[in-house]
């Protein structure tokens, strides 16, 4: 004998939030590279530090100096460790080697292209909360 089933109840779905108030309260909402400082290093050479405030969802601004080296060593450490989402890491602004590294257009340039790069990292939802995001912010 067969049975025809004429209605097949729905399983409930039970949605679980599984965020903390501190991870609510830390989460990045926005990074803006802020001016270009240029530096003299002890020795006479100069190289340039880039500002960025970077504001998480409680409000707190947290504010921060960053050499290009750095961004390039965030760079390279995400494409390690996340060879599977190279197309959602932006590529850094070129370096210059033939023209003047700390003229205002340069900078500005520079500036912009670092900025897309950051809010692209600080933003996604996977990459700003690895230990390599985390490290960038606080060191």
């Amino acid at each position: 004998m067969e049975t025809a089933l004429t209605h097949v109840p729905p399983v409930p779905i039970q949605l679980n939030d599984e965020s903390t108030e501190l991870s609510k309260q830390t989460h990045i909402q926005d990074v803006h590279i802020g001016e270009a400082t240029i530096v003299k290093g002890t020795n006479g050479s100069k190289f340039t530090s880039y500002s960025l405030v970077i504001t998480l969802s409680s409000g707190v601004n947290i504010k921060i100096m960053k050499r290009y080296s750095e961004f390039e060593a965030l760079a390279k450490q995400l494409m390690k460790i996340y060879p599977n989402r190279l197309i959602e890491i932006p590529k850094l602004p070129p370096k210059n080697y033939l023209g003047n590294n700390f003229s205002n257009e340069f900078l500005n340039k520079r500036r912009r292209g670092l900025e897309f790069f950051t809010n692209a990292v600080l933003l996604n939802p996977v990459f700003n909360t690895s230990n390599v995001v985390k490290n960038f912010i606080t060191e």
